[in-house]
C-alpha cells in the first residue's frame, strides 16, 4: 500500500510559490499587447456600459454569475449580480457572449451583442428552475472556500454573494489556520434567513471551518466556531491531538488535494481512519486528471480494502472571479505548462481538455457536493458528508438507489433477492456517457449522445464487488460521481419502532425506522430516527449525551427502553429483532 501511496509523480515538475508568482506575472505579461490594444486608440470611447437585472420565472430578481466572453478580444470576465440580481458593469467596447448563471439547478442563459464605445445598454435575463432538488431532500455545497483573512482575495460577504449566486445551499469558510472570518460568515446565514430577500427560495448555511496547514499535508475541519490548534512540533502524534481537538469541537476532518505536490500535499496515511472524507476533486486541478486522478484512485483502494470514507469535492476557490483560469484559457501553451507545472508532452495530449477547462471557471460550487438530508441544518450537512450521503458534480444532477437506499448506505445481500440500481440523471448541459464502477471495476458503459435527462434500471450482481459508483460525463469538463453504495452479505436489516421524549414530554419524533447493520443495535434505531427528522445527537463513550439539543446535565439526561421495559445493558449492546418498539426519553435523576 506504501508503495502506491508514495509513488513518484513523474510527469510533474516540483513547484513552489516563488514560480507560482513568476508564472502569473507571465498570464499578465502575455496578455499585454490585448490590453495595450483595447486601451491605446482612445481612453475616453474603448468603455461602455451594460446593465440590467436576472430574475427568476416569477420576475422575482436573483443573484447571479455573469460571463463575459469575448473572442474578438481575448476577454473573459466573471462578474457577479448585486444580492437583488442588478448589476451595472464598465466594459470594453467590443463584440460579446454573456453566459448567466445560477447553478446546475437552473436553465443557463445566453446571448450576444456588440458594446459601443460609450454605450450604456440594458440587458435583462429571466432564468427557469429546471430541477428543485431540495424538495426531496438534497442540497449542494461547497466544502473548501478561502478569504482574504488568509491568501484568498475576496472579503467574506463576497464569497457569501459568490456562493448565492451560484445557487449554493451550504458552504465552509476554510481560510488557512485562521478562524478571524467567522463571524462575518455566520452573519451572513443569519442575514439570509431572517430577510425576505431571497423569498425564501434558497436557504444558505454558512458552516465555519478552517484549513489546518502544516508541513504534513493540509486538511479542513468545519463546524468548528474556535480555531483547532495546527501546529504539529510532534509530528504524526500531534495530529493526532489536532484530530482528538476537532472532535471535541463539533468538526468533521476532510484530507484536502492529497496528492498536490511539495507540502500541498498529505503525507500521513497511517492515519487515514481519523478523517471523515478525502478530497477527490479539487477545483484547481481538472477533473479525473493529475492530482485528482490520483486522488481518485487511491479512494477506490481504500473502498477495496474495507474503509468507509467519503469521496468529496471542494473547489478551494480563492478568487470568486476564477482567476487566473480566465487568463490562462487564451494563455501561450508556455505558460500553462509553467503554471501547474507539467510536460510539455502531457499539455499536447490533453490541450483541449486544459482549455475547455478553463473556460469553465473556478468560482465557489464548480464542484459542488451535493448532500442528502432531510432537513437542511450545520449538523446535518456535517452528517451527510461523513457518512458519505452525497455526490459530486459540475453540472450533472446524478441520483442512484437500491431498494430506495442511497451513497453512503448499505444494502443487504440476500442470495435470493434480486438487486437493481435506479439510477436518474439531471442535466442543463448535454452528457456523453455514464460508466458504472462495481469495486473498482467498470461493469456497464452507456452512451447518452447528448440527452440532458436520463432515468434507467440496472441488474446488480453482488459477487462482482462490495461497493457501486456511478459517474456522469459530458464535453470536458462536464462530470459528476456519486459516493459508494454498499453491499454486504453479512449485514441485517431490522424495522424497528421508535419514539423520542423531550423534556415535559416533548415529543421529538414517532415512528419506524429501518437499521442496516452487523449487530442492529438501539443506538442505530435512535440514530436513523434523527437522521430522518433532522434532529441533531451526540454520543461519547456509549452514552447518548445530547438529542435534538437537549444536552446532559446533573440531574437529568437520556434514558432509553425496549418495549416497555429498561434494559440492563448500553444501548450498542442492546440488540434489536423486527418490530421492536424503542422509546428515548429525558429523565431526571
Amino acid at each position: 500500500m506504501k508503495e502506491n501511496i508514495n509513488k513518484s509523480l513523474s510527469r510533474y515538475k516540483p513547484k513552489n510559490n516563488f514560480i507560482v508568482l513568476v508564472v502569473s506575472l507571465l498570464v499578465l505579461l502575455s496578455l499585454l499587447p490585448q490590453i495595450l490594444m483595447a486601451i491605446s486608440k482612445d481612453t475616453n470611447t474603448v468603455l461602455g456600459t451594460v446593465y440590467g437585472k436576472v430574475t427568476d420565472e416569477e420576475g422575482i430578481g436573483i443573484p447571479a454569475v455573469l460571463r463575459f466572453i469575448s473572442p474578438e478580444s481575448d476577454i473573459f470576465e466573471t462578474h457577479y449580480t448585486d444580492w437583488l440580481g442588478g448589476f451595472e458593469l464598465h466594459l470594453p467596447a467590443t463584440r460579446y457572449t454573456i453566459e448567466i448563471m445560477h447553478g446546475p439547478e437552473y436553465e443557463i442563459a445566453r446571448s450576444s451583442f456588440t458594446l459601443v464605445p460609450n454605450e450604456k445598454k440594458k440587458l435583462t435575463f429571466s432564468l427557469s428552475r429546471l430541477y428543485d432538488l431540495s424538495k426531496i431532500g438534497w442540497f449542494g455545497g461547497d466544502a473548501h472556500l478561502h478569504s482574504s483573512y488568509s491568501d484568498g482575495s475576496d472579503d467574506v460577504a463576497l464569497v457569501a454573494l459568490a456562493a448565492i449566486s451560484n445557487g449554493l445551499s451550504w458552504a465552509f469558510l476554510t481560510d488557512h489556520n485562521t478562524v478571524e472570518g467567522h463571524s462575518e460568515w455566520l452573519a451572513a446565514r443569519r442575514f439570509l434567513l431572517s430577510s425576505t430577500l431571497l423569498e425564501q427560495k434558497q436557504q444558505f448555511i454558512a458552516i465555519p471551518g478552517e484549513e489546518i496547514t502544516t508541513e504534513l499535508g493540509h486538511f479542513n475541519v468545519a463546524g468548528n466556531r474556535e480555531l483547532v490548534g495546527w501546529t504539529p512540533s510532534k509530528g504524526s502524534e500531534d495530529l493526532k491531538r489536532i484530530f482528538s481537538e476537532a472532535v471535541l469541537k463539533s468538526s468533521i476532518t476532510i484530507v484536502n488535494h492529497p496528492f498536490a505536490p511539495d507540502n500541498l500535499g498529505y503525507k500521513n496515511w497511517e492515519l487515514i481512519n481519523f478523517f471523515n472524507a478525502l478530497e477527490v476533486w479539487n477545483g484547481r486541478y481538472p477533473p479525473y486528471m493529475m492530482e485528482n486522478y490520483e486522488a481518485m484512485s487511491f479512494w477506490f483502494e481504500l473502498l477495496n480494502q474495507g474503509m468507509k470514507i467519503a469521496g468529496i469535492s471542494g473547489t478551494d476557490c480563492h478568487d470568486i472571479t476564477g482567476e487566473p483560469y480566465g487568463s490562462l484559457s487564451i494563455a501561450p501553451s508556455n505558460v500553462i505548462i509553467d503554471y501547474f507545472p507539467i510536460s510539455s508532452d502531457f499539455f499536447d495530449e490533453h490541450e483541449a481538455e486544459f482549455r475547455s477547462w478553463f473556460r469553465s471557471g473556478l468560482y465557489p460550487g464548480n464542484p459542488r457536493v451535493y448532500v442528502n438530508t432531510p432537513v437542511l441544518n450545520e449538523f446535518n450537512v456535517l452528517g451527510a458528508l461523513s457518512r458519505g450521503n452525497c455526490f459530486i458534480t459540475n453540472g450533472p444532477l446524478v441520483l442512484v438507489n437500491i431498494d430506495d437506499k442511497g451513497p453512503g448506505e448499505v444494502i443487504p445481500v440476500i442470495e435470493t433477492k434480486k438487486l437493481e440500481l435506479d439510477i436518474k440523471i439531471m442535466s442543463n448541459q448535454p452528457l456523453s456517457k455514464i460508466i458504472i464502477i462495481q469495486g473498482g471495476r467498470i461493469v456497464k458503459e452507456k452512451k447518452l449522445a447528448g440527452l440532458t435527462d436520463y432515468v434507467t434500471k440496472v441488474d446488480i450482481d453482488p459477487n462482482i464487488g462490495d461497493w457501486i459508483i456511478v459517474q456522469v460525463f459530458g464535453n470536458y469538463p462536464l462530470f459528476a460521481m456519486t459516493n459508494p453504495i454498499y453491499l454486504d452479505s453479512d449485514v441485517q436489516e431490522v424495522t424497528s419502532k421508535v419514539k423520542i421524549i423531550g423534556p415535559e414530554s416533548t415529543l421529538i419524533y414517532n415512528g419506524s425506522v429501518k437499521v442496516v447493520s452487523k449487530t442492529p443495535n438501539a443506538m442505530n434505531a435512535l440514530i436513523q430516527a434523527c437522521i430522518i427528522s433532522g434532529n441533531s445527537w451526540r454520543e461519547m463513550g456509549g452514552l447518548i449525551v445530547e438529542i435534538a439539543g437537549y444536552e446532559m446535565q446533573k440531574s437529568a439526561g437520556w434514558m432509553y427502553e425496549v418495549n416497555g421495559e429498561i434494559p440492563t445493558v448500553g444501548a450498542k449492546d442492546y440488540f434489536l429483532k423486527d418490530g421492536d418498539e424503542v422509546v428515548w426519553y429525558w429523565s431526571s435523576w
